[in-house]
């Protein structure tokens, strides 16, 4: 299969009094090049509506092969256990002197999540691909005890939706761009920026794993009503936060903020695995960085050579870049 290297475009969109959205964002426009209004987004202060995520797809057995070395440069989940090994909630934290907190702390290589994904019937195909328009995704990380359901749209335009009434808080929008030609060079900027890709919208409830009344307002909102949805059995995910410095990025590589601290690198390696295929068979595993857009080819390209260089690994292009859910799904769907 022919490989490639994607973004994942993220903006924040703001709430508003008319529905469909109908007024552009000047530096969201101007990023993917488009002529016509494309949505309104605002973000606080903290927000950098131009983000992005850079992510490269690798074999699997690169997670086990490597794993002396991703050991060393994982930078570990602090969490807090009883003396039994159960999790403390944040309230059960708060209650503890500092010396048990001291005591309960522990440090966890992996991040290990349940992700259940649910089929839709009958299909929801706006766009006539035979594909459902629709995923809903249920998660729970073990590690930490978070928890959250998440409700997308995809492919949609920005301007399909509707967000009079809702939470404009919990609504992320994403386009997706290919960044390397099939040789598994980097395309020039200008080529990235004019690949337009294919958006999704979604909204994310934390602390539950079901519908909510928040998350029946977004579907609604947007014309839709989930009456059958069926799960699918979980996949099993483990992650980890790679330490951008023990790569070779340099402290300063993202530069610094406004009261001139350095801005970290933050990069995840994170495995699937399908349920009912024996590994590899079924398994994704996916190098992701977050990134401003300005930064992104550069950091794309940091990314994979430092990566690759530190556990001498090389860019293997009969896997499959894209969207793993996407190609999850389909795998499940046979």
């Amino acid at each position: 299969m022919k490989s490639i290297l994607f973004l994942s475009v993220l903006s924040l969109s703001s709430l508003i009094e008319a529905s469909p959205l109908k007024s552009s964002v000047k530096n969201l426009n101007k990023f993917l090049k488009k002529p016509e209004p494309v949505v309104e987004c605002k973000s606080d202060a903290k927000d950098d509506v131009e983000n992005a995520e850079v992510k490269i797809m690798y074999p699997c057995s690169v997670w086990e092969d490597r794993k002396p070395v991703l050991d060393d440069i994982t930078d570990k989940k602090k969490v807090y256990k009883s003396v039994d090994g159960k999790l403390l909630t944040d309230d059960e934290v708060k209650a503890l002197t500092p010396d048990q907190k001291k005591a309960a702390e522990k440090k966890e290589m992996l991040e290990k999540s349940d992700i259940v994904f649910s089929k839709l019937s009958p299909l929801i195909d706006k766009n006539s691909d035979e594909k459902n328009d629709v995923v809903i995704r249920s998660r729970v990380n073990h590690t930490t005890g978070e928890k959250d359901y998440t409700i997308k749209l995809r492919p949609m335009e920005l301007t399909d939706l509707s967000l009079k009434g809702l939470n404009d808080k919990l609504i992320k929008c994403e386009r997706d761009v290919t960044s390397v030609t099939n040789d598994g060079s980097l395309k020039l900027q200008d080529s990235l920026i004019a690949d337009r890709g294919t958006i999704s919208c979604s909204q994310t409830i934390d602390g539950v794993t079901a519908s909510s009344e928040e998350s029946e307002k977004f579907l609604s909102a947007n014309g839709l009503k989930i009456e059958n949805a069926e799960p699918y059995n979980p996949i099993k995910s483990e992650k980890r936060s790679l330490r951008a410095t023990d790569l070779g990025f340099a402290p300063d590589y993202m530069g610094v903020d406004a009261e001139g601290k350095e801005i970290k690198l933050k990069i995840a390696l994170e495995k699937w695995q399908v349920p009912g295929l024996n590994y590899p068979e079924g398994c994704f595993l996916e190098l992701s960085a977050k990134s401003p857009v300005g930064k992104m080819n550069q950091i794309a390209s940091d990314l994979k050579q430092k990566f690759e260089t530190k556990l001498g690994v090389n860019f293997d292009k009969s896997i499959v870049q894209g969207n793993k859910t996407g190609q999850v799904l389909k795998l499940m769907d046979k």
